[in-house]
């Protein structure tokens, strides 16, 4: 339940400042400004008008990018700390996590503007409504019916109206249904091939295993016996068809899979979990077309079924892998020493 009311409201948080940032209306002195001044009058004569310095100045004087930083924001027994070793620590700290943000965002909105799929007025509507009644549904699943999303916002002192309208303005609620029509669109549109695989962490017992499978072992028999993905081994190793980056067994896996011929023996291939052994069952061709040729079926399937969260990680994941070349992160960078992670 928290992690769904932190999604709901988070949005909320957006608008706190706004109030305090909001231009004076006209006719409205400005602070410190007589009211006949403000009606058009001439103010009185006397001395010009004190103005405040500017942030980041003493004693009225700008102070150097140095010396900003060096200007103690605390001390502890004498010890200054300055805002270059607070920032430091936090770059240490947070930095990474917090430059990974930005480069997937970044990538995303490029792909997003890429393909074409900034989602229209009507289809912000419609993704909303959804969002609302999965919402609805989710809230009284958990609260045993006990309460609904009018109620759970009333306890904050919100309102769906409110929440639908900072939905509507919220730039990483477009950017977040952009990228849902994006992966429905490649999911329609690309090569998907069905794989059986065996997955271990034991590098020597896998070799041992592709001797068996080598020596003409039943490849389903053996996965159900002896993979340690469990989710696959009942079904023989068979894993649902995927098309690249969405196998959910690492990016390197798929790259395998894809570039190996139909019904041959492969790996050990290092993944996600361990070591694969694989082979490709059968494939389904790419079907050719824009985005703007598919963008009404790629829409239908977002509404029939949004896209989950894990599903935009592995779209981004796939975004960094086919443009790692182009991605240079330099050293020294929130601890960073990478190109094209």
């Amino acid at each position: 339940m928290r992690s769904l009311i932190a999604a709901l409201l988070g949005l909320c948080a957006l608008t706190c400042s706004l109030a305090a940032d909001e231009p004076a209306q006209p006719g409205t002195p400005a602070p410190g400004q007589a009211a006949g001044a403000a009606a058009g009058q001439a103010p009185p004569a006397g001395p010009p008008p004190q103005t405040a310095p500017p942030a980041g100045a003493l004693g009225g004087q700008p102070l150097s990018a140095s010396a900003f930083d060096a200007d103690p924001i605390a001390t502890v027994c004498g010890t200054p700390i300055t805002r270059k070793a607070l920032l430091d620590q936090l770059l240490v700290r947070y930095g990474q996590a917090a430059l990974e943000e930005i480069v997937n965002r970044t990538l995303a909105h490029q792909e997003v503007k890429r393909l074409g799929t900034t989602p229209t007025p009507e289809e912000l509507e419609e993704r909303i409504a959804l969002k609302l009644r999965l919402s609805e549904a989710e809230i009284r699943h958990e609260s045993q019916g006990k309460m609904g999303l009018e109620q759970l916002l009333a306890g904050k002192g919100e309102t769906v109206e409110h929440l639908k309208a900072m939905l509507r303005t919220s730039e990483d609620f477009q950017i977040a249904v952009a990228m849902e029509k994006a992966v429905r669109f490649l999911q329609l549109t690309e090569e998907r091939v069905e794989a059986q695989h065996i997955l271990l962490s034991d590098l020597e017992k896998v070799k041992g295993i592709r001797e068996q499978l080598a020596s003409g072992a039943d490849f389903a028999k053996l996965a159900a016996k002896e993979s340690e993905d469990t989710n696959s081994a009942i079904h023989g190793g068979k894993l649902r068809p995927f098309i690249l980056g969405f196998s959910g067994q690492g990016y390197a896996f798929d790259e395998a899979v894809f570039r190996q011929k139909d019904n041959e023996l492969a790996g050990p291939v290092h993944g996600d979990g361990g070591y694969h052994l694989f082979r490709v069952l059968s494939r389904s061709p790419a079907k050719p077309g824009t985005f703007a040729e598919w963008k009404t079926q790629a829409w239908s399937s977002v509404l029939q079924e949004p896209v989950s969260g894990r599903e935009v990680q592995l779209w981004l994941l796939r975004l960094r892998n086919a443009n790692r070349d182009r991605i240079e992160i330099k050293v020294g960078v929130a601890g960073a020493d990478e190109k094209g992670r």
